[in-house]
This record gives C-alpha cells, sequence and structure tokens, in this order.
C-alpha cells in the first residue's frame, strides 16, 4: 500500500493526503456544456428559423425559455372570523362554502390547513400552560 494513501487510526486519510489523488475523473457533460457554449449563438440561431418556419417543437423551445410558465391564481376570500367563537363551527362554515360553490376547493383547503395549524397551535399554548401549572404545584407540594 502506497503510504501517501495510508490511513490514520480512526480510518481517515492523513491531513492533506486525498483517497483519489489522480482526482475526478473528467465527466461528458462537462465537454457537452462547452461545446454547447462555444457554438451557443449558432445552436439558437438555427431553433430562431426553424420556429419562423413553422417547426412547432423549435417555437415551443423558444416560448417555453422565454415566458415564464402560468400558474394559477386564487382571487383573495373574505369571511368573518370569529376567534372567540368554537373553531369547529368556523371549519363547518368552511366545509359548507366549498360546498356550496362560494369558495373553490383549492382555496377551501388552504384555509381548512390553516385552521388546523390554528388548532395545533392553540393546542400546544394550552398544554404549556397545563404543564406550568402542573410543575408550580409540584414545586409547591416540594417546598411546603
Amino acid at each position: 500500500m502506497n503510504k501517501e494513501l495510508e490511513r490514520t487510526n480512526r480510518g481517515t486519510f492523513k491531513k492533506g493526503v486525498s483517497g483519489n489523488p489522480k482526482g475526478r475523473p473528467r465527466s461528458e457533460v462537462a465537454s457537452i456544456k462547452k461545446a454547447i457554449a462555444n457554438r451557443g449563438g449558432e445552436i439558437i440561431e438555427q431553433v430562431i428559423d426553424r420556429a419562423l418556419a413553422g417547426d412547432m417543437q423549435a417555437a415551443k423551445i423558444l416560448v417555453d425559455r422565454l415566458t415564464p410558465p402560468l400558474k394559477p391564481t386564487a382571487q383573495p376570500v373574505k369571511f368573518q372570523f370569529d376567534a372567540d367563537a368554537h373553531l369547529s363551527s368556523g371549519a363547518k362554515r368552511l366545509v359548507e362554502a366549498i360546498a356550496s360553490g362560494q369558495i373553490a376547493p383549492d382555496t377551501g383547503s388552504q384555509l381548512l390547513a390553516a385552521l388546523s395549524s390554528l388548532v395545533k397551535t392553540l393546542e400546544l399554548e394550552e398544554l404549556a400552560t397545563r404543564l406550568d401549572t402542573l410543575e408550580d404545584q409540584q414545586n409547591a407540594k416540594k417546598a411546603g
């Protein structure tokens, strides 16, 4: 075994010594990228010429690269939310609004997920408060 490649007691290579002295093998991808970079202008001109000649695949390539994809956007939904009311009643109203078509299903799903997150947050706060109370009671028993 080559002394330079010997490992330490922990099985790692010594500092400054590579386990791969020849380095990383060259990738075909790098040479392809270099070739494209060198002749990119010519390639783009050919794609443009083909698109202008009616080649729909070439046109699609250009359009896909020049314009961002369209994403659906939901309209804002306004509704009354009573933070003091039971959350289950709010969830029921949301489901009713989805079922009646007042709120789109994807928007309704997002609102229900937000309501679910709120419920989890409130549960955690309540558990923390209860735990603090129990710890205070336990500490009072130990002290008294």
